[in-house]
């Protein structure tokens, strides 16, 4: 994809972006003479092309050009490096062009500039202390932020970024630099794959076969699935996790024709579960935003964990149905923001298009048959067959035939169950504690055993405190809603069975707007970058100017109530 070469006076140096999650649009070396420790040049030496490149020696005030944050170290070799923006060299290409990744061959021992010559206004991060980031392979290859505090400037309105490193002096080595800490489409599919192994779930039929075992708690259920595959036939993975509590021989339904391409060749649906509610999770639909993609590792590597109290108990309450990347072509070619048509995904939800929004179609499907058919209390007054019409039958369960012994060890399947809650009409998560509760008995996950009330009246809220015998659930009659507001700024309640969300989680100081005026133009151009694929129409018009809605079940009326 980049393949200029420039030579130093010792070494080769080649700078590269052709690999997945790269992005650099080109590079050119600034003329030694021009090598300094203070302002930076504009003063570029002719490409590989012999292509002559303007020489604005007198770049100034009349061009925009701000005085720099502070001055950076000397250093031995400088190259300039232009990221491409969004969907670049195509109609749809737009201002998006923060996110820069690419490698560095050569220059082993030289202490080298880089100059990010157009990225988005993003001033405010690295006020506040951010660094790009490194790794080296083979010798470094951790991720690292660079040692050097990097300086920047606004020229001709374009953000310029400046920052060093001293190459190793290891001459097989390559180093590669990054905006910030990088997760490829392909590193997901890798780690996923991993836990593929560690996790595939082997004791369904094992359960199902002796419905009277008390299910061990540290006994995980794990399915992956393809929800569907992305326009560049990505897949767009669709993890399950929970216990084998409440596990039952049907399966999920394949409710959607256009999902599940491989369900009957490589993979049936999971099992289906009573009495659990589904929570579901989803990373990367803005491809640049990759500490969503640690976040999400995060919450998945807790999940997993056999013995962990509190992931034991929410696998007993709860259906987790993950997305690890929800626009894995933006990912995979270097995007910030937006996919390889140039659309702001998360813009798409109104009426997704299964043929250009793909994996958000999906995860609107997925949404609407779990809010139908996982529905504890009360029952809606729809089924699944009433919003997807073409939904075939369920797939009967095939049993693995297999030696459970070979499968099942002894101590898997022993010991005392967590507890869990099947019905409950309130929810009320805090980070702190209420003093007005009553506590359930001692250890809620060694010797508490809450067994499941099918009566509603029965099924109150509850929410889990912190003690010094670990976590315990506990259990209030009657929750005064102002008490739940001063006791948490994130509190979650249902009201008529509608979830809704306090008002202070959106809460806007309107005096933030009263920031230093170059601050706050150095922050331009990062959140406002995407104005323009903010706003999109929720169908599209067909031949004769008619507005064609392309999901219309899932707009369905009685969906939406």
């Amino acid at each position: 994809m980049i393949s200029n070469d420039v030579s130093t006076s010792s070494s080769s140096i080649q700078l590269f972006a052709n690999f997945d999650s790269g992005n650099m649009l080109r590079y050119e070396r600034v003329m030694s003479s021009m090598v300094s420790s203070q302002a930076p040049t504009n003063s570029i030496e002719p490409d590989s092309n012999n292509n002559n490149i303007n020489n604005n020696n007198n770049a100034g005030a009349d061009n925009g050009l701000n005085s720099m944050s502070h001055p950076l170290p000397k250093h031995d070799v400088e190259f300039n490096v232009w990221t491409k923006r969004d969907c670049e060299g195509t109609a749809k290409v737009n201002g998006n062009r923060s996110w820069f990744y690419f490698g560095v061959r050569g220059g082993h021992g030289k202490c080298i500039r880089f100059n990010i010559m157009n990225l988005n206004r993003q001033g405010k991060l690295f006020e506040m202390g951010m660094l790009p980031v490194f790794r080296t392979v083979p010798g470094h290859e951790k991720w690292a932020r660079v040692y050097v505090r990097p300086c920047w400037e606004i020229v001709n309105e374009d953000f310029k970024l400046s920052f060093i490193h001293r190459m190793p002096d290891l001459k097989s080595s390559i180093t590669y630099f990054a905006f910030c800490f990088p997760h490829s489409y392909e590193d997901m599919q890798l780690l996923l794959n991993t836990y593929d192994n560690l996790y595939h779930s082997r004791l369904a039929d094992y359960y199902l076969e002796h419905p009277s075992m008390p299910v061990n708690g540290a006994d995980i259920y794990y399915h992956r699935e393809t929800l569907c595959y992305s326009c560049d036939s990505n897949r767009l993975d669709l993890i399950t996790i929970t216990s084998y509590k409440g596990i039952t021989k049907e399966r999920e339904h394949h409710f959607d024709k256009k999902l599940f391409p491989d369900v009957s060749t490589i993979t049936q649906r999971p099992h289906q579960f009573r009495n659990k509610r589904i929570f579901f999770l989803s990373s990367r639909v803005h491809p640049g935003e990759t500490p969503a993609a640690f976040v999400f590792l995060g919450f998945l590597d807790f999940i997993l964990k056999a013995d962990d109290p509190r992931a034991r108990l929410l696998r007993d309450l709860y259906i987790f149905k993950l997305i690890p990347i929800l626009n894995p072509d933006g990912v995979q070619r270097g995007h910030y923001r937006t996919d390889q048509f140039g659309v702001n995904l998360n813009r798409m939800y109104l009426d997704p298009d299964f043929e250009k929004h793909p994996s958000i179609y999906a995860a609107k499907s997925l949404i609407a048959y779990h809010h139908v058919n996982n529905c504890i209390s009360p029952r809606l007054p729809i089924s699944v067959y009433d919003v997807f019409k073409d939904i075939p039958p369920p797939i009967p369960c095939i049993p693995i035939i297999q030696n459970n012994e070979q499968v099942i060890n002894d101590n898997q399947y022993q010991g005392k169950s967590t507890p869990r809650r099947a019905h409950f009409q309130q929810e009320i998560l805090y980070e702190t504690t209420m003093t007005n509760s009553t506590q359930l008995n001692n250890n809620a996950f060694e010797n508490l055993c809450l067994q499941e009330q099918m009566n509603n009246d029965e099924n109150g809220p509850f929410f889990i405190e912190r003690s010094e015998n670990g976590l315990i659930p506990t259990v209030t009659a009657e929750i005064d809603d102002s008490e739940s507001q001063r006791g948490s700024p994130y509190t979650f309640h249902f009201i008529n069975e509608n979830l809704e969300l306090h008002r202070d989680l959106f809460m806007v100081d309107d005096n933030d707007d009263d920031d230093d005026g170059n601050l706050r133009n150095q922050m331009k151009g990062n959140e406002g970058s995407d104005d323009d694929d903010d706003t999109v129409p929720a169908g599209q018009n067909n031949e004769n100017g008619a507005n064609e809605v392309k999901s219309p079940h899932l707009a369905n009326p009685d969906l939406l109530k």
